[in-house]
C-alpha cells in the first residue's frame, strides 16, 4: 500500500484527483474531501466491490493518503 501511495504522489495523480473532485456538501458537519476519497481508495485497494463493504475498512494507515480518519456510515 505504501508503495502504491508513493507512486500516486510521485506521478502527481493523487492531489489533482482530490482537488478536482466535484464533491459538494451543504452541512456544516462534513468530513474532509481527502477523508471521503481516501476511504473510497482504501476500500478499492482492499478488494471491496460494494458500498456496504466500505465499513470493513478499519485498518491500514490513513495518514499515508493525508487522511485524518476513515469515513464510514454510522452504526445504530
Amino acid at each position: 500500500m505504501a508503495f502504491f501511495v508513493d507512486f500516486l504522489k510521485t506521478v502527481a495523480l493523487l492531489d489533482p484527483w482530490i482537488a478536482e473532485c466535484p464533491l459538494v456538501y451543504t452541512s456544516d458537519n462534513v468530513p474532509r474531501r481527502e477523508d471521503v476519497l481516501g476511504t473510497l481508495l482504501l476500500s478499492a485497494l482492499a478488494g471491496h466491490w460494494r458500498y456496504a463493504h466500505i465499513d470493513a475498512v478499519r485498518y491500514g494507515d490513513p495518514g499515508l493518503l493525508g487522511m485524518e480518519k476513515v469515513v464510514s456510515s454510522p452504526h445504530p
